[in-house]
């Protein structure tokens, strides 16, 4: 264990613990005042609790238990590359090493810095709490409790990406600069503004508080927004014309849709029980990236798409 001399009013340094037989004095507590010192040995007599310490890694003598204060051990000692804001400031304060551990000394309260940005480098555990190394604009300031922080969200993944979407869901959600609640993050506006506008999604980054995307509307890059947000569409990879026969065969989960399923603009427009076993003309063949599409007529009639598994007797 590690501690601190700081109680050395009326206490004695002795070679063993005190009455113990054959010991001596080597000198009065206060030679050892504020002096960090390695606690090695503990021995309790019927005069009171003693422990034997060392200055500087050299065994010095025994003292009483209550000359001490006992700093905490650091359970573990990590680095971390994390964003946050100072927010609770209250009986918080900086520290040279995490608050009541070996060699801590105070810095500066916590309300010097109220409201900045930080980068958090390293994480400390002791049984005392939980506390983090804090650099603010490249400056390393100290060691700040785990609670006087709100972090920021941290970016896991992040792809571009090219699908069309409408935004439909809009209560509870606004959009932002970037991600929501990563760093520098400001917002744009209300999604309500974009409510069943057509839009074009252009990445997509996943955080460890959801996945959102920052999409475009005619064009103009507009900002992020929670996924949950959009009806998301296939892109249709290709759509040509073709002069095929088959059988509506397959029906089961499946329907027929005025555009290839969850391709822009596609309705309902019947199951496809409908047309089970009915000869049909296949006048087109569409892929996205879910399946392949033929758009079908029956008696010259169009009557819309129908995933190719559907069919059967393809001629």
């Amino acid at each position: 264990m590690t501690a601190q001399v700081n109680q050395t009013s009326g206490h004695t340094v002795w070679s063993e613990a005190y009455k113990i037989q054959g010991l001596t004095k080597i000198g009065a507590a206060s030679n050892y005042q504020n002096k960090d010192v390695t606690l090695d040995q503990k021995r309790k007599t019927q005069h009171g609790t003693y422990y034997r310490f060392a200055v500087n890694g050299k065994t010095t003598g025994w003292l009483d238990t209550r000359a001490f204060k006992l700093y905490d051990a650091v359970e573990y000692n990590k680095a971390v590359n994390l964003d946050a804001k100072i927010v609770n400031t209250t009986g918080n304060a900086f520290w040279t090493a995490p608050y009541f551990s070996t060699g801590s000394k105070l810095v500066t309260s916590a309300s010097t810095y109220a409201g900045k940005d930080v980068k958090l480098l390293r994480e400390a555990k002791t049984v005392r709490g939980t506390y983090y190394q804090v650099q603010i604009d490249g400056k390393m300031i100290g060691w700040l409790d785990k609670k006087a922080f709100k972090f920021y969200s941290t970016i896991k993944s992040e792809e571009v990406v090219n699908r069309p979407a409408v935004i439909s869901t809009v209560a509870g959600h606004a959009v932002w600069s970037k991600p929501y609640e990563v760093v520098g993050t400001t917002r744009v506006n209300a999604a309500s503004v974009y409510q069943n506008n057509q839009v074009q999604l252009l990445k997509k980054a996943v955080t460890d508080r959801g996945t959102y995307y920052q999409f475009s509307v005619g064009g103009k890059t507009i900002g992020w927004l929670d996924q949950r947000a959009f009806d998301i569409y296939d892109n249709v990879e290709y759509n040509k014309s073709v002069q095929l026969t088959g059988t509506v065969t397959n029906v089961v989960g499946n329907a027929a849709w005025t555009e290839p399923y969850k391709s822009l603009g596609t309705k309902l427009i019947n199951q496809a029980t409908a047309y089970q076993n009915k000869q049909v003309s296949i006048i087109r063949e569409a892929k996205t990236t879910r399946s392949t599409y033929y758009q079908f007529q029956i008696d010259g009639k169009t009557i819309g798409w129908l995933d190719k598994r559907v069919f059967t007797n393809i001629k």
